[in-house]
């Protein structure tokens, strides 16, 4: 049975060759998605990690307005002290610009809350430490104030480190099997590439292979002085016009050897014809 796709050796080939390109291309082009796609994922997991560090310094900071509050009615020279709770005031503004750059989502880390927080309490220990300069002892008595805030404040704090703790934890979850996903569509889709390769590699060699070695094979035959023999017609493209070609060559050998001469010989049977034996005259 002929093969009902009429393909030359040219278009096999091809064949072979873009089936190769586009699985470069398709595993490329996923592997370039998933690339990006680890970026992002590492980008988020790099912002949560920056906010949990931002906590932490945020969380030394309001340790330090307390110990400020408390050298207020401590130190018999408290009057430089309203100098240091500005500055560590500027401190904590700075770290909270930063935690806002991150973009931490509201469902995270409700930022407008969170500085309203961090105003009431440096407000409350820059007027506790003011009082204390103003009149000492009587800021003595509000002392648990400012541990009742920074408790308060280290609270907050707290949580908002744990959460960000564990939203990195799930980003970087998030990550790994976003890794871990494309690494195994990469592996997919090769075998996928190299096996539709591999048969159709296959299926090409075996519709050249064997009409060739046929043809190898009628020809010596040929040679051997045989002229019936044909080859079956049931390749397409460039084999199949090798094998008509060589039936046609065929026909014509056997036209030629076998037509009377002149003379009136007798029908050759064979293109190589028995000259028998010579007897000299």
């Amino acid at each position: 049975m002929k093969n009902a796709i009429n393909w030359t050796v040219g278009r096999r080939l091809a064949a072979i060759a873009a089936i190769g390109a586009i699985t470069t291309i398709l595993v490329g082009a996923f592997a370039i998605s998933g690339m990006h796609t680890l970026q992002g994922d590492t980008a988020v997991v790099a912002r949560y990690e920056d906010a949990r560090t931002l906590m932490h310094a945020l969380d030394t900071r309001s340790s330090e307005l307390k110990v400020d509050a408390l050298k207020a009615v401590a130190y018999k020279d408290n009057s430089k002290l309203p100098n240091d709770v500005t500055d560590d005031t500027a401190t904590v503004d700075d770290l909270m610009k930063k935690l806002t750059v991150l973009h931490i989502p509201s469902s995270k880390l409700d930022m407008t809350a969170f500085a309203a927080s961090w105003t009431t309490y440096e407000k409350k220990i820059s007027d506790f430490v003011n009082g204390a300069v103003a009149n000492q002892s009587a800021a003595r008595e509000h002392v648990q104030d400012v541990q009742a805030a920074n408790d308060q404040m280290d609270q907050m704090l707290g949580s908002s480190i744990t959460s960000m703790e564990k939203d990195a934890a799930a980003e970087r979850a998030a990550v790994k099997a976003s890794r871990a996903h494309t690494i195994r569509m990469i592996g997919i889709l090769g075998v996928l590439g190299v096996a539709v390769l591999w048969g159709l590699s296959w299926a090409i060699t075996r519709s050249l292979v064997p009409p060739l070695k046929a043809c190898i094979a009628a020809l010596q035959r040929l040679a051997d002085g045989e002229i019936g023999h044909q080859l079956p017609e049931k390749s397409t493209g460039c084999v199949g016009l090798l094998e008509k070609a060589f039936n046609s060559s065929i026909e014509s050998v056997r036209s030629i050897v076998t037509t009377p001469d002149t003379a009136g010989a007798e029908t050759t049977r064979s293109w190589r014809p028995d000259w028998g034996t010579v007897t000299p005259t």
